[in-house]
């Protein structure tokens, strides 16, 4: 098959997939494109035709002509996204009750389809943090209202800079009367922030835990729980495949085994 215009980037490894997903978008829109486009998309049908295989945009145009029983029971539809305009046709179809969830960007579509008027699930709040809440996916800009100080927003050149604006809040706060123990930090890149965090707290004087969160097991304790348990099954081949399988086997030497190593590389203190 001809490319046309985009036979340069035929060796290129993103144009399949980029082709494929906008040929996707084109049949769910139902889309008529002409040029080197529209000829490829029109061979893509044929090769689905010939091999009698149906893409996602072929299973919505079957359901739209179908006469089927589920469409007449109650359906759930929570948080449903309506990207596409075979999508909002299939929900349209649906002859029993409906009850729909959404939020604010896809309210519309999803209520244009249906045939009804949205209705909030929630009472908005006059505060700050509530219309943070409520606004923060929408499209438009939120009704303004005056600032409280329930959200902070700030800006740091720098993480180093941003850590010191983070003790500075954890210092306010605690001037307000909030115990250190009722505060958190969530980092959102804990390797580069901690230790930038650790030195901000350490100069301010605020006392602070750091959790290590999930951390990966070390492949040496499973080897030697694969060892034990080779032992106790007898020195079971399959056991002692799984301890090969780690990686974690010392390596050769001639004449006796190492000497164990000094007692006080013997010991790993827990993280503080």
């Amino acid at each position: 098959m001809s490319l046309g215009r985009f036979q340069p980037l035929a060796e290129q490894p993103g144009l399949a997939r980029a082709l494929s997903r906008t040929l996707q978008e084109l049949r769910l829109a139902s889309a008529k494109p002409g040029g080197d486009l529209g000829r490829i998309l029109a061979e893509y049908a044929a090769e689905l035709a010939a091999a009698k295989l149906a893409d996602r945009a072929q299973i919505f145009q079957l359901a739209l002509t179908a006469e089927h029983e589920l469409l007449a029971l109650p359906a759930l539809l929570v948080d449903l996204p309506l990207q596409a305009p075979l999508e909002a046709l299939l929900l349209a179809r649906l002859s029993g009750e409906v009850l729909a969830t959404a939020p604010p960007s896809d309210a519309a579509r999803v209520s244009q389809a249906l045939g009804v008027a949205a209705t909030a699930l929630v009472e908005p709040r006059d505060t700050y943090l509530a219309r943070v809440q409520q606004g923060l996916f929408q499209e438009t800009s939120p009704d303004g209202g005056p600032l409280g100080d329930d959200v902070v927003l700030l800006s740091a050149p720098g993480e180093a800079r941003e850590c010191v604006e983070i003790a500075r809040l954890v210092l306010r706060e605690a001037g307000r009367g909030v115990p250190f123990d009722q505060m958190a930090v969530l980092l959102r890149a804990p390797s580069q922030y901690r230790p930038l965090l650790q030195e901000a707290f350490a100069r301010a004087g605020v006392p602070a835990h750091f959790a290590s969160g999930t951390l990966r097991p070390d492949p040496a304790g499973r080897a030697f729980l694969a060892l034990l348990a080779c032992a106790a099954d007898g020195l079971s081949a399959r056991r002692f495949a799984e301890y090969l399988s780690l990686g974690e086997v010392p390596q050769a030497v001639q004449g006796a085994p190492p000497a164990a190593p000094p007692s006080g590389d013997r010991w790993v203190p827990p993280d503080a």
